[in-house]
């Protein structure tokens, strides 16, 4: 699975798909579901989003979910909650605006709730939160969100690289 991550995060994201389906399907073949889980959840925003195609991310999205339920994973778990951030990003790309920001804000409530402030996913859901009120035209919002976003990446990196400068 991690191959597969930096993979993506190196643009590779037709190698990341591969890499990640072998992953897949070797844990499931491995009794191993958490990992079948993990890249399911990553094959959300890769196929979904990064190659721009949606009904494979939701396909991901339906693997991750039935497989964390199979386990018992609560829906306010870890993985869950990944998996729901994942699937709402995917609803934003998909201009769901609506499921989106719910998925999203549950999502942050939950991964505040067991990660803390500090911790580094909380500034990706912030930043996608933002992404969505900035589609919805509510400024005041998205700037809010993304200075959220910024000020989590600071406190779990340090001060802020250049890589979010984005932010």
């Amino acid at each position: 699975v991690h191959l597969g991550l930096v993979l993506s995060e190196a643009s590779a994201f037709a190698e990341a798909e591969a890499t990640l389906e072998r992953a897949y399907f070797r844990a499931v073949a491995a009794g191993a579901p958490l990992v079948a889980a993990d890249a399911a959840t990553a094959l959300i925003s890769i196929t979904g989003a990064k190659l721009g195609r949606q009904p494979d991310g939701l396909r991901w999205a339906r693997h991750a979910e039935a497989t964390l339920a199979a386990l018992g994973e609560p829906e306010t778990g870890i993985y869950r909650l990944d998996a729901l951030a994942a699937r709402s990003h995917l609803q934003m790309n998909t201009s769901e605006f609506a499921a989106a920001q719910s998925g999203l804000e549950r999502a942050l409530a939950g991964q505040l709730e067991l990660l803390g402030p500090g911790h580094s996913t909380l500034a990706s859901t912030y930043f996608n939160l933002g992404e969505v009120q900035y589609m919805l035209g509510h400024w005041p919002g998205c700037r809010a969100l993304y200075e959220q976003a910024l000020a989590s990446a600071e406190f779990s990196v340090g001060a802020a690289p250049p890589t979010y400068a984005t932010f």
